[in-house]
């Protein structure tokens, strides 16, 4: 692994906004995951540029839920839809959901009527 260095760090910042994962892009630059973590905790400024950079990177993550979605699956040779592939595909797009409600959940968290925000939640007399 290569040594963690502004230039790197910069690189994985600047392109985590195409929808790839930091883990992805920190082996694309030979970089360890740990280290990058423990360079952004130590710079404020560039950890700042990670945090505008983190939506965007889930705005394209919820753009690719509608690719996963509309692509057709693949056949066996029977001519039969693969339960494994049907399986897959629902593991990728749950997988999605989930992240995005966890990171961006005041966009993409589930909400119910049910649910009072402490706004709402007003003692009534």
């Amino acid at each position: 692994m290569a040594k963690v260095d502004l230039n790197s760090v910069m690189k994985v910042i600047d392109e985590m906004i195409t929808g790839v994962s930091v883990k992805s892009l920190c082996r694309k630059y030979e970089l360890d995951t740990g280290s990058f973590w423990k360079f952004l905790s130590k710079h404020e400024d560039i950890s700042h540029h990670y945090a505008r950079n983190r939506p965007i990177q889930m705005s394209v993550m919820a753009d690719e839920l509608l690719d996963l979605t509309d692509e057709i699956i693949g056949k066996d040779t029977d001519g039969k839809y693969s339960p494994a592939l049907v399986q897959h595909r629902r593991l990728q797009v749950d997988t999605r959901k989930w992240l995005l409600s966890k990171v961006l959940p005041k966009i993409y968290a589930d909400k119910n009527k049910d649910d009072k925000t402490q706004e709402d939640a007003q003692v009534e007399i």
